[in-house]
């Protein structure tokens, strides 16, 4: 788990604008979509070799609607290991450059986990994203 713990960490440090979020509660607010679901669709995304992934929303923590689809792009590695019927977590900035962070399998619980109690942490913090 340390291992894991590590990479997570690394990834959601990375942003696509050369900056990082420091806390996790600054990730947490700068949060369009914070929401579990399972993999509906998986296609081709109009941008790059990303894919475009499309999730049945069971459990929302910020923006999106329980019961409703909620689609996200993701880059080629992270696309490549969902198919319809995977369970994600995903973790959607409002920031359009930043990526995605998209959990599955052994992870998701892991990052509901996390999540459920930075979210509350970050109501009223607010987002110094990118300019």
């Amino acid at each position: 788990m340390l291992l894991v713990a590590g990479l997570v960490a690394a990834r959601l440090a990375a942003t696509g604008d050369g900056q990082s979020k420091p806390t996790d509660t600054g990730i947490a607010s700068c949060a369009r979509h914070i929401a579990e679901g399972v993999v509906s669709e998986v296609s081709p995304s109009g941008a790059g070799a990303g894919r475009q992934v499309t999730i049945q929303v069971e459990k929302s923590l910020k923006g999106a609607e329980v019961g409703k689809p909620l689609t996200y792009d993701v880059d080629e590695p992270s696309g490549a290991q969902v198919s319809p019927g995977t369970r994600v977590f995903v973790i959607v900035s409002r920031f359009p450059a930043e990526p995605v962070h998209q959990y599955v399998d052994a992870d998701v619980a892991w990052a509901r986990d996390w999540m459920t109690h930075t979210v509350p942490l970050s109501q009223d913090m607010p987002c110094d994203g990118p300019a």
